[in-house]
């Protein structure tokens, strides 16, 4: 009765959905035509990027000109990109550390997130606020910020066939992937807007003084 928990903040005033995505794209030098998914988060093994590798075999086959691009560098990313060429993959794009990351969240049609653990999940609640769904692995702080079939979707780990299933229904609607992105938007204002998560800090230690 005495534990209270509050969600992890974010920024949403300054990562928002943008309204011209190709100007921003044309910026980031984004150039493959089509729906974009992107990856943004340290090469490291804790993160599995291979696992979405080895999925995006599976989606370049079905989804028409979709376009991964695979944003961060680490130990695992020489290893990452030989796997790339060994599947052959044509539509995934490594472009290194980018100092905003977010900005390719926001120019994104969809985000993946294929953590093997993971704490706040600070990158899934980025592309919320970005207005990008998520289809992620259902992990821990992952499984509690992604709410299936309304912000993005869950997977299980070490499934890659389930991953591309997962990308593949979303990448085939449109319409879907964009209501999902307006839902993420606001869940993501009003549940984890920084401003909101400091004031009930505030109120919170204004009631433990009041009651000392």
């Amino acid at each position: 009765s005495r534990l209270i928990t509050f969600p992890i903040g974010t920024r949403v005033d300054r990562i928002c959905p943008v309204a011209d995505k190709e100007s921003l794209r044309r910026e980031l030098q984004i150039a493959a035509p089509g729906l974009i998914v992107v990856s943004v988060g340290r090469l490291v093994d804790q993160k599995r990027v291979d696992w979405l590798v080895r999925a995006w075999e599976q989606v370049e086959a079905g989804a028409g000109d979709a376009t991964l691009y695979v944003v961060g560098d680490g130990q695992e990313r020489a290893s990452l990109q030989a796997l790339a060429r060994k599947l052959g993959l044509q539509r995934c794009v490594f472009v290194g550390y980018q100092a905003e990351g977010f900005r390719y969240l926001q120019a994104a049609d969809l985000a993946v997130v294929t953590s093997l653990f993971e704490a706040p999940g600070l990158v899934a609640l980025e592309a919320m606020a970005a207005g990008c769904p998520v289809v992620a692995c259902a992990v821990d702080g992952l499984a509690e910020n992604v709410e299936p079939e309304v912000t993005g979707k869950l997977v299980p780990p070490a499934n890659p066939p389930a991953l591309a299933a997962a990308i593949l229904e979303l990448l085939r609607n449109p319409r879907r992937l964009a209501d999902m992105g307006k839902q993420a938007r606001h869940v993501v204002e009003s549940r984890n807007s920084l401003p909101k998560i400091l004031r009930k800090h505030f109120d919170l230690l204004q009631q433990i003084i009041d009651a000392a």
